[in-house]
């Protein structure tokens, strides 16, 4: 997602619909902020807010 995937292109590698492809999205998402690889982040928080807003913008429920 990070690098432009699409998410309906994620939910079929995942072999799962769009909410459960987020919700482990969102998971791993937690657990890369808090994880430093070379002094930086995983990802920043910026960088997840896109990935929601994508997920978002075609209906999948991003409030956790």
């Amino acid at each position: 997602m990070l690098v432009g995937a699409r998410p309906e292109a994620v939910g079929a590698a995942l072999g799962n619909d769009l909410q459960v492809a987020f919700d482990r999205w969102h998971e791993r998402a937690v657990i890369a902020q808090d994880t430093i690889v070379g002094k930086k982040p995983g990802t920043t928080a910026e960088e997840d807010n896109g990935v929601a807003r994508r997920f978002a913008a075609i209906g999948i429920k991003t409030a956790q």
